[in-house]
């Protein structure tokens, strides 16, 4: 198995955070939409340094949610030590993949051999 290009790398990463990047779309649509209603907060849609801002922030958020709460964006136990991936580049073929196994460090691996790609979204549930 040979190692991902940084497209296909992007792509799994996107891929991943589609419940992230479905609630950012719905709260902006229904914040947008009432937001003559909602006070101050319905204020920062009114600028688009506050939308980028609000959207950063809630993006963390919502991978925190995602990540902590139902578990559904990490590839791999951001505690887990696997051999041999010690200090891997991104898009690198997970050694010992079984079935149902994520096959890639999409981010690679750190020097504990870890998973940097589920340690960060881990790391947003805190």
């Amino acid at each position: 198995m040979e190692a991902l290009t940084w497209a296909e790398i992007l792509s799994r990463m996107f891929y991943q955070l589609i419940p992230v990047w479905i609630a950012l779309i719905a709260m902006f649509s229904i914040s947008i939409y009432f937001k003559r209603n909602l006070g101050l907060y319905g204020k920062l849609f009114d600028s688009p340094i506050g939308m980028i801002g609000f959207g950063i922030v809630m993006f963390w958020a919502f991978v925190g949610f995602f990540a902590g709460a139902f578990d559904m964006i990490s590839t791999h136990d951001p505690l887990s030590q696997v051999s041999g991936m010690k200090n891997k580049v991104p898009g690198t073929p997970f050694r010992g993949a079984e079935e149902g196994d994520y096959a890639f460090y999409l981010l690679g691996g750190d020097h504990l051999a870890r998973d940097v790609f589920s340690r960060v979204m881990d790391g947003a549930s805190i």
